[in-house]
């Protein structure tokens, strides 16, 4: 089984369907467990939280695959908590790149998916920023 590394950008609006697709794919041991804070900015100053992991073929397709709602459901592998509405929502919105076909800046109304090896590249091809954290004395 081959992975291949995927760097996600979620929208602050959209974390929550985020969830519940990373959850329904086996990528989260909850619906609420991946995306929980914005840590970075686009250059309009619009907030995402990212992730970046390992994901199979069949994981990416799935996502993709509006029909994967049913075949799960079908299989009995849907999750008891998993909003099946809210992954409908995530899936309308997703687009999917490699590295080197993403012009960055993400769009604020989807959630963006970057296949490539280096996250730090993708994330400076999507054009995102960490927001900086204060340090603990400046309080």
């Amino acid at each position: 089984m081959e992975l291949q590394r995927i760097t996600v950008a979620v929208p602050a609006a959209l974390m929550t369907p985020a969830n519940h697709v990373q959850y329904l794919m086996g990528k989260a041991s909850g619906p609420n467990d991946v995306y929980t804070e914005v840590r970075y900015t686009d250059p309009l100053g619009m907030g995402y939280a990212v992730s970046s992991g390992l994901w199979t073929a069949e994981q990416i397709a799935g996502v993709m695959n509006p029909d994967i709602i049913s075949v799960m459901q079908e299989a009995g592998r849907v999750p008891e908590d998993c909003d099946l509405d809210y992954v409908a929502e995530a899936q309308y919105v997703f687009e999917f790149f490699d590295v080197e076909n993403c012009i960055g800046p993400v769009d604020p109304l989807k959630i963006t998916a970057v296949a490539g090896v280096d996250p730090q590249a993708v994330l400076a091809v999507m054009q995102l920023e960490a927001i900086p954290v204060p340090d603990e004395d400046e309080e």
